[in-house]
């Protein structure tokens, strides 16, 4: 462990037992810093903004990139904060609004796939999901380059469920470990591809975009329902998560059909709350 690792990883515990809405007041600053002084990936961001809403003026894209960065730095000390959240407190921060569309099929023995975006707190989806009992809840997770950071990260998305850790590079090898397990997997729709992994383009938010076949691909290997997971901000600190049935029976699809319905549902859920996404994510850096 290298002492930058140590350092954070202290401060990191000490914060984590903080109140939340103390935690927030720090967010301020970080906001603050990110979007006035660091900048924090401003130009990716405004260029996306730009080319995603062309038919806003640029005080619109400002207002929105404003209320962005503010977002971005509330789910950095959210995520700091699971580490010391208790179960109930992440219960009432993040509120499933129509669970029985989820439950409706575990009650039928059916695993499910769920498919989300970078939107609200995706960080804590997966922890506030694996809080229920009825099934094993699986994230399937890309590593990151530091391998340290990649656990501090791991060990609080699944803090209540790290058996459910699926790793991209070979997710077709971990959920067939677990396939005889009642499960929900989630995995993100707008992840961007590496170039020689591209096999699909979309038009999504204007622009030409290439997209995984990864959540197709699964749910037909494995004929499991696919939902569309919402997640929206409602106060600060409060999250709702909606769920929509992307498809019921993916084996019946045809090619590419699951992908475009969950880009579409993605799209539309970006359009009504576009502050809610991850806009300095570097999404379009491929073009065909």
């Amino acid at each position: 462990m290298k002492p930058l690792h140590s350092i954070f990883g202290g401060i990191a515990w000490i914060l984590s037992r903080l109140p939340l809405p103390l935690l927030h007041l720090k967010a301020n600053g970080i906001a603050f810093i990110l979007y006035r002084i660091v900048g924090y990936r401003k130009k990716v961001v405004m260029q996306n903004l730009q080319n995603s809403f062309p038919e806003k003026t640029e005080q619109e894209r400002k207002s929105i990139a404003l209320r962005y960065y503010r977002n971005i730095a509330d789910i950095m000390v959210e995520v700091i904060k699971t580490g010391g959240i208790s179960p109930e407190e992440l219960k009432r921060r993040m509120v499933f609004t129509n669970y029985e569309v989820l439950h409706s099929y575990i009650e039928q023995n059916r695993s499910v796939i769920l498919v989300t975006g970078h939107l609200g707190n995706w960080e804590w989806l997966g922890c506030r999901m694996s809080l229920e009992p009825d099934f094993l809840t699986c994230a399937v997770v890309k590593p990151l380059s530091d391998p340290w950071f990649d656990d501090f990260m791991n060990n609080r998305r699944m803090r209540f469920q790290p058996e459910g850790k699926i790793d991209f590079r070979w997710a077709l090898k971990d959920m067939i470990r677990v396939k005889d397990r009642l499960s929900v997997t989630f995995l993100a729709g707008d992840q961007t591809p590496t170039k020689n992994e591209i096999n699909y383009w979309i038009s999504f938010l204007n622009q030409e975009t290439p997209v995984y076949l990864g959540v197709e691909k699964i749910s037909k290997m494995f004929d499991r329902p696919v939902l569309f997971t919402d997640i929206q901000r409602k106060r600060r600190g409060y999250y709702e998560v909606s769920f929509t049935l992307v498809i019921e029976t993916p084996k019946a699809t045809r090619d590419e059909e699951i992908t475009e319905k969950h880009v579409r549902l993605l799209e539309e859920t970006i359009r009504k709350n576009p502050d809610n996404w991850l806009w300095s994510h570097r999404r379009w850096k491929h073009k065909r």
